[in-house]
């Protein structure tokens, strides 16, 4: 589940603009493609966890609206497929340090810490059927 949601690229960006960089696969029909526009936020969010799992756990229960504009804003940059402008490499770029500012404790999100559970240790046990063979019923072969 993405952060974000089409209504959301539609309030920060131009309709115009989505459609220019959604509607890539022929027949061209001249309005924004929600598979592709769904694709870039799932990515986008993929990578956002790759930073939230650090430190929360997921999925979220609330999403508040910095990680909605994060996701917009690293999705609006990888629908750039011949790359972007300098002014929203730009945001990428500070999106990303955003995260890393949250995966490393440094920005309060405003929801509460859910560490994830440290790795369960011990030893390991297998159980089966008696031997069947042995080096002494396998010597004379």
């Amino acid at each position: 589940m993405s952060y974000a949601v089409r209504a959301d690229m539609e309030t920060r960006y131009r309709a115009a603009d989505l459609v220019e960089l959604t509607d890539v696969n022929e027949p061209y029909v001249g309005a924004i493609n929600d598979g592709v526009l769904t694709q870039a936020l799932s990515d986008a969010t993929q990578l956002m966890d790759g930073y939230l799992r650090v430190r929360y756990g997921l999925p979220l229960a609330d999403v508040p609206d910095l990680l909605v504009r994060l996701n917009c804003t690293i999705a609006y940059r990888n629908l750039h497929r011949n790359g972007a402008p300098e002014e929203i490499e730009n945001a990428y770029n500070d999106a990303l340090k955003t995260l890393g500012l949250i995966r490393d404790r440094k920005l309060d999100i405003g929801i509460g810490e859910d560490e994830p559970a440290p790795a369960a240790g011990g030893e390991v046990r297998f159980t089966g059927p008696a031997r069947v063979f042995s080096a002494e019923t396998l010597e004379d072969y």
